[in-house]
Parts: structure tokens; sequence; C-alpha cells
């Protein structure tokens, strides 16, 4: 399921309880939604004179005949919405000023002939900058199809490179960019992206609120690129795990987006533990000794790492000393262990955490 995009600032004051008196709007809205809709949940935030209502409901309206609901009777005008299914709706309304999105441009989207998975639906969100459609392709046909459909209607799927394997794929109509005069300065894709693609193979792009979380596929040494890229642009890297069975190709997830402090001092950290010296990297020799497989970390107070061994004992003891020598990482803690066969034989799955 995909979360709606919205200013972090309102998504904040949303998941608030707000204290101020009740606006009389709240009430309009309780009493507006009747059978055969049914109001799941109603929330508001004031600040000033003007409040903003998130609101759930189920209706088999369409959103022209819910916007004009809410604005006939509760004088509110529709910000943005979110549609799952057939008829389960989260809204997002104003008493303020405000521009309504292009509902009929939503009706059109939504009126076309998508194939999704049925037991997961279709999802479709649109704001004024955008109208996007998550989809649940069955298969690579269902995929392709998908993609034939949002190339007529002018969107753009949210990855780079669709693979047959996707579980799930978005396509978006960007209003700003349609809007955009033909002579636009703004020549590049996705300069982030770009830069990405000079050092890695883009799997997948999955919009994640306001952030944007990239499946890659690149080299070990490469990796410590991917680390340093969205500083360059004005973004920041939350979050990020790799994976690897022989010690150079990686499979990466990286979480980037606005907002926050980039962790200088600890994406250094883990370029060095991606460079040779600091840990035992997994590698196609026979397995005798510790060795890392990837790490995982949201740069808080934690870092988890993965690896191989053939002894649990040889974790604390060597694993555990390796850690120690970094002089950057502290408190290991193991934190789990499975075995499993390998072709070096039966081997512990591990996982370790520690401290900054």
């Amino acid at each position: 399921m995909k979360t709606l995009q919205l200013p972090i600032a309102l998504f904040l004051c949303l998941v608030s309880v707000c204290l101020a008196a009740q606006p009389v709007e709240y009430e309009k809205i309780q009493n507006l939604i009747e059978s055969p809709d049914e109001l799941v949940a109603a929330e508001f935030t004031t600040a000033g004179s003007s409040s903003i209502f998130s609101v759930q409901m189920t209706s088999e309206k369409s959103l022209r005949q819910i916007a004009d609901l809410f604005r006939q009777g509760a004088g509110l005008t529709l910000i943005s919405a979110e549609l799952s299914g057939e008829k389960t709706w989260k809204l997002f309304l104003t008493n303020a000023n405000a521009v309504e999105p292009d509902i009929d441009k939503f009706r059109q989207i939504r009126a076309l002939s998508w194939l999704s998975s049925p037991e997961k639906g279709l999802q479709f969100n649109i704001t004024n900058d955008s109208v996007i459609v998550t989809t649940y392709p069955g298969n690579s046909q269902e995929l392709a199809a998908n993609l034939e459909l949002a190339q007529k209607s002018e969107m753009e799927f949210s990855g780079s490179k669709p693979s047959p394997q996707l579980s799930s794929a978005m396509f978006t109509f960007d209003f700003v960019k349609k809007n955009q005069p033909e002579n636009s300065d703004q020549t590049a894709k996705n300069p982030l992206e770009e830069a990405f693609a000079n050092f890695a193979i883009i799997q997948n792009a999955e919009r994640n609120g306001a952030n944007i979380e990239y499946t890659l596929k690149a080299e070990r040494k490469n990796v410590v690129r991917l680390l340093e890229i969205p500083a360059q642009f004005d973004k920041t890297l939350k979050a990020i795990e790799v994976s690897t069975k022989d010690g150079q190709s990686m499979a990466v997830k990286l979480l980037s987006g606005k907002g926050g402090q980039n962790e200088s001092e600890k994406i250094q950290i883990l370029a060095a533990l991606l460079k040779d010296g600091q840990m035992e990297w997994i590698s196609d020799g026979e397995l005798d000794m510790p060795v890392m497989t990837g790490f995982e970390t949201n740069f808080g107070g934690k870092i988890t790492l993965t690896g191989l061994s053939p002894k649990s004992s040889l974790i604390f003891s060597q694993f555990f000393s390796m850690i120690q020598r970094t002089g950057s990482l502290k408190n290991p803690f193991f934190s789990r262990g499975t075995y499993k066969d390998s072709k070096t034989g039966r081997v512990m799955d591990f996982r370790v955490d520690c401290d900054w």
C-alpha cells in the first residue's frame, strides 16, 4: 500500500491530537456521511482560523460527488484523496482558501483498463501535483499492458527499468511537469537516478511518502560512491541495506528524500566497512572464519551487520574482535543466528547489532 504524498508539516499535524476547540465543520462532516456511506474516522488540526480535516470513509460515490458533498454541505475544499479498491477513501479537506485538484483527470485515469491482482486491487492518489496509480500486476504480460496504457496516457513509470518480477508498479501523471513550457531548462529526467545509474543497475524505484526507495545492484567498490550521491542533489540518505553472496556483487536498498541531515560521519564509517581491510567479506573460498555478508541501518543509534560463520563460537571470538578493531563500532550484540546448508557445509547465518 502506498502512502499519500503530502507535505511533511501537514502529515505531522494530522497525526497529532488537536486540543483546540472543535471547528463547526467537524460536526457537519459527521452529519453529511450517511448510509450507504460509512464514516471510518475523522480528525482535524487547527492553525489560526484555518483547519485541515482527515476523513476516512467508504463510499461508492465518485470523487466529484464526494468533493461537492463536502463543499456544499460543510464549506470544505478537497486538497487530496486516496482511493483503495473500489470505495475505500482517505480524504484531506480544508476550510481555508485552496485550489481543488484536477478531479476530471482523476476520473479519466481511474476509468482506464488497469490490470491488477484481484486480492490487492488498485490504488489511486491525487494531489495538486499529480495523479498516481499503484497496480499489482500478476505477471509480466499484465505489467507490459499497464506500461503501454500509462504511456498512452502520458504517465510515467516510477522506476527506470520495470522488471517482470515486480510485485507492484506505480504510474504517475505529473501536473507540474505537463505544465512546464517546452523550452524548460529541466532536461534531465531525474538527475539523482541518472547519477545512481553511473555506478549501479536500478532495478526499482518506489515512492514511500516523501522519500523514494531505490533497489539497486552494484559492485562493492561502487556502493561507496552510491553513499555519497544523495547529498550532491540536496537529498538525505535515510536508510540503506546491502547484501552479497560473493563479496563483490551487492544488492542494495537505499532510501533517499528531502529533510533531515546527512549523517556524514556514519556514511564514512559505512564506506570504510565496504573497503578491504577493516572486515572480512564473504568470498568464493572455503569458509573457515566468520565473514560479513552485508549491513543495514536507518542512521539511528545502531547498525546491524550480517554474516556467515562455520561455528557460532567464532562469532564471539573472531567477528567481535574485527568489530572492535574498526574503532568506530562498539557494543556488539548477537541478535540472531540460524544454521543452514551451504556449498562449504553447514554454516550459521547471523546478525550482530552495534552502536555507532
